[in-house]
């Protein structure tokens, strides 16, 4: 998700001996600001030059194809075509082949890794029943007094509930919202008790004092030692560390979450709820690189909430960004000094 500006900065304060690698997915949503500078690159495949070619078949005893093409970055680019998330044969990669392609039908796959619901199942009635069964497993930690933070971490970074819109009944506001009137009803939460014992929250500001960085994920925690609600976060090291509730950056809770946040996360089961576009900004925020994104979030299975005609509708809509960088690139063959950094 970085931007051309993001992108122009970190080339610009990088010395000109670094080499530089890129590792991403070009399918995924693009950046929120300008610029789609992943996608962008990887928008035609630059090729290779026969001296590379013969590098290649010298020490890695690859067969690479030659190309006379001018491109800035040939001999600069790979693509990687295993999957270590989730099986390319099996339901999730299917299906993520399928939304790259641009497939529209939507089907439970035969292998349960795919499950299909339509939006009725989550009508008002059945609404808060339906999304807490996802998070039963973390419930009963909640309900276990010797559950400790590490646990809690562990078993909540397991699953999550996606959606694309922030707002309304069915957005990531109002699904935080029915959750935690559950966990009122059962007693695990304190009514009106912002932090609360098991609440997920989700970090939307750096602090470089406290190390925490947007997007890292902790859960509020009893700490028996002196009796009040802490934050625990996974450390660099993998060490647990609480922070005073009080002393957190901006924050928010996180059972669901957008889709635009969980890039960069994965998931043992993703639960994705595609609701149907209220206006003409909702219907644009439903693209094709927004449902591949949360689908490839998944290892094991996940859950699809979605009419047949939104689904198919936002397959057929792509994120364009018009940056000119693709065309850029296309303008020169790479250097002597460019291909001696692979020699």
């Amino acid at each position: 998700m970085v931007d051309l500006t993001m992108m122009h900065r970190l080339l610009d304060a990088l010395p000109t001996h670094t080499r530089l690698l890129l590792i991403g997915d070009p399918d995924q949503l693009p950046s929120v600001e300008a610029g789609n500078v992943l996608a962008d690159l990887c928008r035609r495949h630059p090729g290779f030059s026969a001296r590379f070619s013969a590098l290649a078949k010298k020490l890695l005893a690859v067969d690479l194809p030659v190309t006379k093409k001018q491109h800035s970055l040939k001999d600069a680019m790979c693509y990687f075509d295993t999957s270590y998330r989730f099986s390319r044969d099996r339901g999730i990669g299917q299906l993520a082949d399928k939304i790259h392609s641009g497939e529209s039908q939507l089907a439970s796959s035969e292998d349960d890794e795919v499950s299909v619901f339509n939006l009725d199942f989550l009508a008002t009635d059945k609404l808060r029943a339906e999304i807490t069964s996802y998070y039963f497993e973390y419930e009963a930690l909640l309900q276990d007094s010797q559950s400790d933070a590490s646990a809690l971490l562990s078993n909540f970074e397991s699953t999550r509930i996606l959606c694309p819109v922030r707002d309304g009944d069915l957005g990531v506001e109002g699904l935080n919202n029915e959750i935690e009137k559950h966990l009122e009803d059962r007693g695990l939460k304190p009514v009106d008790q912002l932090f609360y014992h098991g609440r997920p929250v989700i970090i939307n500001r750096n602090d470089y004092n406290l190390g925490l960085f947007n997007g890292d994920v902790g859960i509020c925690v009893n700490d028996p030692r002196d009796n009040q609600i802490k934050t625990a976060f996974i450390d660099a090291t993998g060490d647990v560390k609480l922070y005073l509730a009080s002393r957190l950056p901006p924050h928010e809770t996180c059972f669901a979450m957008t889709v635009h946040k969980s890039q960069g996360s994965e998931f043992n089961h993703v639960t994705l709820i595609l609701p149907d576009p209220t206006s003409a900004s909702t219907e644009q925020l439903l693209t094709r690189e927004l449902i591949y994104t949360a689908v490839t979030r998944a290892r094991h299975s996940i859950a699809i909430y979605a009419n047949e005609k939104t689904w198919s509708e936002a397959l057929k809509r792509s994120a364009k960004r018009m940056s000119g960088l693709s065309s850029m690139l296309e303008d020169s063959e790479p250097t002597d000094k460019q291909l001696d950094l692979f020699s």
